[in-house]
């Protein structure tokens, strides 16, 4: 589905006797993918007391990116002149101007430019206003840039082409449906010599069967090809146009990680890719079983909405949580790769890792880009992890608790693992951050398949303290006779807990038997409101409010005195005064009697 972009062009005109004043150029949209209709608005701002009735300017445009469409007043300031017009009069140029009898007096729209972008390359081109007459007479102006990006899940891969063989300099990066190319004597593009030049494609394989794959290369000269990760074809020497082969297993449906290097060094230049499986005919390998590695306009954009922000982070997780799926409301209409996006490392798999790295990159202020976190290595020396079981009154029910620990959690933050349970006795219920964690940004999970719960956890800024650590709780419900149960185990340990040892732990202290809680609030990070559960164990006088980094006071959520039982309050960004926060890290701390307890919570806007 094509979305509409905008940008804005900010004209500041007092008219040919205050030359001074100058005509502003202010990019107000990153840019557009190929097919994408481009709204360019002309805006006029510090109109002077010499009213406009007549203008006219020249607008330049990088042809090679966008198509000139036409010029609107529709909403605009000028839709009821008698003459507003533009014509394109050569590639990346059109002519623009207006007159009427009723001079304007006010800011605002002056006119609405649309443009079409054409193709699918990264690359930008300036916008620039110039030949400024009548009303527009002496103004000057500061240049905007437009920005063409691939298209959101667009098939194929992503070709990025260096004028040297060392993939250095580089001239162009574009989509390429297939890697299907004999340039013979030439070269990739104008602006390339016809030697000494590399490519290198990355993106996305999606085989159609569960088989032994053979990928093969045609190249004049070098190749190197990975698939998933793997090193198959390598042959990084100057040679005539020669097959080159390599095998790899692979799971129908399932996307893999590919990358082809290439180096012509002199004479033809040829490249081609194909691929073959008991079932496959071989053939090149066609673009609806590719996807460029800036799928989703960049990794980590999980939502295809073109920067990074909770969403993506939530997402990120949810896949892992799901099992490497895309389910519900992160199931994206518009998106077509919400899984490989997430896949931040280009490991092949989503994990807490991916979520944090996100988050890291979001809080930055960074845009998405191509496989911008490294992957995360076994911890040396590896963790030692266990379960501790406790049957407790959650909220008036019985549930069996259990909790996560680790002997020394140090540096501990990213994890995820697999438990699986006797189904006949217990019933997945939730996971909740743990005494250690209990400032950590995001911990959850979900059962998939009956029996088994996939369960993990991340912070971007915060980790574990040495000693004892209690990581997290998964509640279970009975659906026989209350008591600790045999048949529970962990597996498929990711992130910190890759290669961690499972064993007894000593239980945890006695923090976890106080009789209130202070749980952490959902949605985390939020916008505009979120929900803080609280447990009140004992008859006692509540107090929970919000404070800031500083630690001065923001918001008292609560203030009263509480029976036992479960209660909620909401926060919605708001001071005590009534006025909205600033984005950033807020403390949510819960006092009853002696008891206290805090939560960190992340407002983004």
């Amino acid at each position: 589905m094509m979305r509409s972009l905008g940008m804005l062009l900010v004209l500041m005109v007092l008219g040919a006797s205050s030359p001074a004043h100058a005509l502003t150029v202010s990019a107000q949209s990153a840019g557009g993918s190929v097919g994408q209709t481009i709204n360019v608005d002309i805006v006029l701002t510090n109109p002077t007391a010499s009213a406009i009735d007549a203008f006219g300017f020249r607008l330049t445009y990088p042809s090679a990116l966008i198509d000139f469409q036409s010029v609107s007043v529709a909403g605009t300031l000028t839709q009821s002149w008698i003459a507003v017009s533009g014509n394109e009069t050569s590639p990346g140029v059109a002519q623009i101007g207006g007159f009427n009898l009723a001079p304007i007096t006010t800011g605002g729209v002056l006119l609405r430019v649309t443009f079409l972008v054409t193709t699918n390359v990264i690359s930008s081109g300036p916008l620039v206003l110039t030949n400024f007459v009548d009303d527009f007479t002496g103004a000057t102006t500061v240049n905007a840039t437009f920005q063409t990006v691939p298209a959101p899940g667009g098939a194929g891969l992503l070709g990025e082409y260096y004028n040297d063989i060392g993939f250095t300099g580089t001239l162009l990066q574009r989509v390429d449906p297939t890697v299907d190319f004999d340039w013979v004597l030439g070269s990739p593009a104008p602006s390339m010599g016809t030697n000494d030049f590399s490519i290198r494609w990355t993106g996305f394989v999606t085989p159609q069967f569960t088989q032994t794959y053979t990928f093969y290369t045609v190249t004049d000269d070098g190749v190197r090809l990975w698939v998933n990760n793997q090193l198959i074809i390598d042959y990084w020497i100057p040679q005539a146009a020669i097959e080159r082969s390599g095998t790899i297993a692979l799971t129908a449906g399932v996307p893999v990680a590919i990358k082809m290097e290439f180096f012509e060094e002199a004479g033809e230049a040829v490249a081609k890719l194909s691929w073959s499986s008991a079932s496959q005919t071989k053939q090149i390998i066609p673009s609806n079983r590719l996807v460029a590695a800036a799928c989703a306009q960049g990794l980590g954009d999980v939502d295809g909405s073109g920067v990074l922000g909770s969403a993506d982070v939530d997402c990120a997780f949810d896949v892992y949580l799901a099992d490497q799926a895309s389910l519900g409301p992160c199931n994206y209409p518009t998106t077509a790769c919400e899984i490989i996006a997430a896949d931040v490392d280009c490991n092949g798999s989503v994990t807490p890792f991916d979520a944090r790295a996100i988050a890291l990159r979001a809080a930055a202020s960074l845009p998405p880009s191509s496989c911008f976190a490294t992957p995360m290595p076994a911890p040396a020396p590896p963790y030692h992890i266990g379960m501790v079981q406790s049957v407790v009154d959650d909220g008036g029910t019985l549930r069996l608790q259990v909790r996560i620990v680790a002997q020394d959690g140090a540096g501990l933050d990213a994890f995820g693992a697999r438990l699986a349970f006797p189904s006949a006795q217990l019933q997945f219920n939730r996971v909740e951050n743990g005494f250690d964690t209990s400032t950590w940004q995001s911990m959850g999970g979900r059962s998939n398949v009956a029996g088994q719960v996939t369960f993990g956890g991340f912070d971007p800024f915060v980790t574990a303290s040495a000693g004892l650590t209690d990581v997290c709780h998964i509640y279970f419900n009975f659906l026989g006779a209350p008591g600790t149960v045999a048949g529970l185990t962990l597996s498929n340990l990711v992130d910190d807990f890759t290669g961690a040892v499972v064993g007894t732990i000593t239980p945890v202290d006695g923090r976890a038997l106080a009789p209130h809680r202070l749980h952490q609030n959902y949605p985390n990070p939020f916008n505009p409101t979120t929900q803080v559960r609280y447990d009140v164990g004992a008859d006692a006088h509540v107090k929970i409010a919000v404070y800031d980094v500083r630690g001065a006071l923001v918001r008292t959520l609560v203030d009263a005195a509480r029976t036992p039982g479960t209660y909620t309050a909401s926060w919605d960004g708001r001071s005590d005064t009534g006025e909205r926060v600033a984005s950033g890290v807020y403390f949510c701390s819960m006092r009853a009697g002696d008891f206290v307890e805090s939560r960190r919570m992340v407002l983004l806007k």
